[in-house]
């Protein structure tokens, strides 16, 4: 067979390939490390191979990477308290890859804590905060936003079947519920806060958008769309929420 020291090149020319033949790449490019990765996760690391991977990672930047007009994954720093936050690129979209934990000056937020969940020990670091809807909306750092429900559409357009199986991240649900996180979006099950409560725990994910939800007459209450995702389900959804409810939030990029 042919010596390991092609394996870089031929991946290489396999990703220029479908790059420039249009086929659909499922965002492959989305975390090349991951997928050199898998190449060799099977394998014994030996030092050989380690070098090899080295040069796997160094000749798809060099092939693919430097053909493409934008990067497709990355990390930025928000200004405001210096936490530095990953981001992906989805189809035409550029997502936050972590739940925002910034703490905002007035509003109503929720966070974790070890006394309140010893046995999980959540935190800060893992979930992000929960925001109330309202502070949700002005949560975001400058040139990032909360997502519309349009947009969520078309998050959900791009992905295809089974969104909430390729958003969820590989770790951390509960009923072997987690997700392949074929987009790197890494989607968390922070739960919710509710009436003095955190709830479904490594169960469910949810996450605000900026769209109202029209309630009917006579309802003296404010909802809004959020994207849901649980631990027992292939799919994602986009539904009603209360607003005054704790969620989780992703911001995406102004375009």
């Amino acid at each position: 067979g042919l010596d390991l020291m092609y394996l870089p090149l031929a991946y290489c020319t396999f990703l220029g390939y479908i790059k420039f033949s249009n086929l659909k790449t499922n965002n492959i490019e989305a975390c090349p490390e991951r997928h050199i990765q898998e190449l060799f996760n099977k394998a014994k690391m030996t030092h050989k191979l380690r070098i090899i991977r080295y040069f796997a990672i160094t000749f798809y930047i060099f092939c693919v990477g430097s053909t493409t007009n934008a990067q497709t994954n990355g990390s930025f720093i928000d200004k405001r308290d210096g936490k530095s936050y990953k981001w992906v690129k989805i189809g035409n979209q550029t997502w936050m890859a972590e739940n925002l934990a910034y703490k905002p000056e007035s509003g109503d937020y929720f966070i974790y804590e070890n006394k309140v969940d010893p046995i999980r020990k959540k935190n800060l670091l893992h979930d992000g905060y929960l925001y109330n809807w309202e502070t949700a909306k002005k949560a975001c750092p400058a040139g990032w936003h909360l997502p519309a429900h349009k947009e969520l559409n078309e998050l959900f357009a791009f992905i295809g079947s089974d969104p909430g199986i390729k958003l969820k991240a590989k770790t951390g649900w509960a009923m072997d519920g987690n997700g392949t996180d074929k987009y790197c979006f890494s989607a968390l099950p922070a739960g919710r806060y509710s009436q003095g409560k955190f709830s479904e725990i490594e169960y469910l994910g949810f996450w605000w958008s900026s769209t109202e939800y029209p309630v009917p007459p006579g309802f003296d209450r404010v909802d809004a769309i959020m994207l849901y995702i649980s631990c027992s389900l292939d799919t994602a959804y986009a539904t009603p929420q209360v607003s005054h409810v704790g969620l989780s939030v992703r911001c995406i990029k102004d375009k």
